[in-house]
């Protein structure tokens, strides 16, 4: 098992496998906020958990296991937030193995096969594959290429290929071509991209337009202020986790404004008005159901504490900048 497999599984004793969203969850929304600081990312872990009702048992196994064991764990924490929506499914299934093995893991694919598999994953969904980048577009790149493995049943199998590469002496693309895989010349957008796929364009319109506002002006100063509003639609509708994919996509690009082009969105160049109900900050998504939140014992009062403390870790934070 991997050292980021072994980072996820570390909490099969606390967390069940019901609350593995959630939990994942808090965990990426501490390293999105910890500004790369081992110890901010621990104190913000603890108080997410102690605000969703996770007994601190919970935080502090995660912090041991991770503190101990793993070699670079703001690496690990970052690999582990680039796939975060797959994190639930993935432990999940990790959850079936034994203690301490890899039982039932699928056998790694040989070079010919894992080229054959490569090929048909790629082209298959109108896909160029691995064309160069950085972090950014390796991340995308993983996603896209685990969603439609996934979608093939051979998840386990893209996932080793994945590591492999990763861990090529001479970078991903020296990783690629010693297995007989070509690097694309251009990178493209899948033609069944996560999230709404062929619908994106016309999701985008029913959460903007529909809405009765104008979507992101093209501009980043409103980037923010757009991602607020966009979520706070989705959430309505249900959609917040599609809605989520899809944005993930454009910031993984180099380009947004080429990202929303290549989903057939047109983006303004001038300020988008927004809307003139109330801030989207007071009613942000929750993963979690006012039923749910309910049967857990956790009230709106928890909810602004839990809040309150992260609000003043952060505030804390910036002052001893």
């Amino acid at each position: 098992m991997g050292e980021v497999e072994s980072v996820v599984v570390s909490v099969r004793d606390v967390v069940e496998v019901g609350r593995a969203k959630e939990w994942f969850g808090i965990v990426c929304g501490a390293f999105d906020a910890c500004g790369g600081d081992w110890a901010a990312f621990t104190e913000l872990l603890a108080a997410g958990a102690a605000g969703h009702s996770f007994g601190n048992d919970v935080a502090e196994t995660f912090v041991r296991f991770v503190g101990d064991r793993v070699s670079d764990p703001m690496g690990v924490l970052g690999d582990m937030s680039a796939r975060r929506h797959e994190l639930p499914r993935w432990y999940e299934e990790l959850m079936t193995q034994p203690h301490g093995t890899a039982a039932g893991a699928a056998a790694e694919w040989d070079n010919v096969t894992a080229a054959q598999w490569y090929a048909h994953l790629t082209t298959s969904n109108n896909w160029a594959g691995w064309a160069g980048g950085g972090e950014a577009e390796w991340a995308q790149f993983t996603q896209w290429l685990l969603y439609f493995a996934e979608q093939q049943q051979v998840r386990e199998q893209a996932a080793l290929l994945v590591r492999r590469v990763e861990n090529d002496p001479g970078g991903i693309t020296a990783g690629f071509a010693n297995l007989g895989i070509p690097t694309a010349e251009r990178a493209t957008t899948p033609a069944s991209a996560i999230g709404w796929g062929g619908r994106t364009a016309a999701r985008y319109a029913e959460l903007t337009s529909g809405k009765g506002w104008a979507g992101w002006s093209g501009e980043d100063a409103d980037w923010d202020l757009f991602t607020q509003w966009f979520h706070y639609y989705a959430g309505q509708d249900g959609d917040h986790e599609a809605a989520q994919m899809f944005l993930d996509t454009v910031v993984a690009s180099s380009d947004k404004i080429k990202a929303f082009a290549d989903h057939g969105i047109t983006v303004g160049m001038s300020r988008a008005e927004v809307p003139t109900q109330p801030e989207p900050a007071a009613v942000t998504y929750s993963p979690v159901s006012a039923e749910q939140l309910e049967q857990l014992g956790v009230s709106g009062a928890d909810l602004e504490a839990a809040a309150s403390q992260i609000d003043a870790l952060l505030a804390g934070l910036d002052e001893s900048d």
